[in-house]
Parts: structure tokens; C-alpha cells; sequence
């Protein structure tokens, strides 16, 4: 006699059917719902990026007029005088650096004065007397301090604190003058940088 039996798998089938027809709805689902959303998201994204894009190309638009050379070129006026009045040497408005002050005369027995105003502050009165060999002005250290500007010649042994290239907001003036007329000449050079923006 023979032994044959019969395995029904039949509700393994019938699960793994009902498995398949769930899966296919969720994909259903999702190429349906989520595949056009992630579309439509980045369909925005490339909106804001283009956005973005605009607002940078306009930014580049007002920075490629600045020009690159912000603190400006250095730049000397010299002058003469042989009156005694004040007479300008410089006489600019905007934004910088002072670099740098220097004057002599060439006649040792009269003197020059020079006035020094910054952004409206005007310096004491410097005058020098008695050699032809050109003094370099600076500022003390109490103009960093207050409003007042104390010019004078360089001179090691007093040991003061003085500053190059001081910075100016608004306007810089220099005036020099001869006490004797016609007794030599007074002359001065200034050197500075103008900002340019």
C-alpha cells in the first residue's frame, strides 16, 4: 500500500496574497501622494535657491562698485609761503588718515607756525625758531584722550607718546605762517590717505 498525504498550503498563499495586495497599495499610495510632494518640494527649494541666487547676484551688483582700494592712495601737498598770515596747505573734507606732517624754513632766524584741525578740533599753535632743518610734526597722546590736539616736533629725549596716521571723520586743515615777511620762505609737507567709500 502506498502512503501518499496532500500539504494544503493554500492559506500561506491566501496570507502572502493579501501581504502582496497590502504592499502594492502602500507603493500605490506613495507614488500617488509622496513621489508628487517630493516633487513639488523640490520644485520649491528651486524656487528659494533661484531666490537666493537673485539677492546674491544683487549684493555682487553693489559690492563690485565699491572699490577694492578702501583706505585710498597716499597722497603729499606740499606748499611755500614767505608771508605771515595763514596760508592753507590742506584743506580736504572726508574720511581718513593723516600720515604724516613735516616743515622747515630757510632762514634760521625766523619762525614758522603751524596750526593743525581735525573733524573741527584745532590744535595749539606750533612755532620753531632758529635752524633750516625740516621738523617732523606728530600729535601727543592727549588727543586720544580728549578733544584736544597737541602738536609737536619729534624729539626723542622727551620721551612723549606720539601717534602717525591718526584717523580723521569729517575734515583735516593745515595752516603754517612766517612771523617775518620776506625773510625766507616756510614750507610744509602733508601726507595722508582719503577714504574711498
Amino acid at each position: 500500500m502506498s502512503n501518499s498525504f496532500n500539504i494544503s498550503v493554500a492559506p500561506e498563499i491566501a496570507a502572502l496574497s493579501t501581504l502582496v495586495t497590502t504592499v502594492d497599495t502602500v507603493v500605490d499610495l506613495i507614488r500617488g501622494t509622496d513621489v508628487p510632494n517630493i516633487q513639488t518640494n523640490i520644485n520649491a527649494n528651486e524656487t528659494k535657491i533661484d531666490t537666493i541666487d537673485g539677492i546674491v547676484d544683487a549684493i555682487k551688483l553693489k559690492t563690485d562698485t565699491i572699490p577694492q582700494n578702501v583706505r585710498g592712495t597716499l597722497t603729499c601737498v606740499n606748499d611755500t609761503t614767505v608771508l605771515n598770515t595763514w596760508v592753507e596747505i590742506l584743506n580736504i573734507s572726508g574720511q581718513g588718515i593723516l600720515a604724516h606732517i613735516a616743515v622747515n624754513i630757510t632762514d634760521a632766524s625766523n619762525t614758522i607756525s603751524c596750526v593743525l584741525t581735525i573733524d573741527g578740533v584745532v590744535s595749539n599753535t606750533f612755532s620753531h625758531t632758529g635752524d633750516t632743518v625740516t621738523q617732523m610734526l606728530l600729535l601727543s597722546h592727549s588727543y586720544s584722550t580728549s578733544a584736544a590736539l597737541f602738536l609737536s616736533k619729534y624729539d626723542k629725549s622727551l620721551n612723549m607718546n606720539f601717534f602717525n596716521h591718526i584717523h580723521f571723520d569729517t575734515s583735516l586743515v593745515f595752516k603754517i605762517a612766517l612771523t617775518l615777511t620776506d625773510t625766507g620762505s616756510a614750507n610744509a609737507t602733508i601726507s595722508y590717505l582719503l577714504d574711498n567709500f
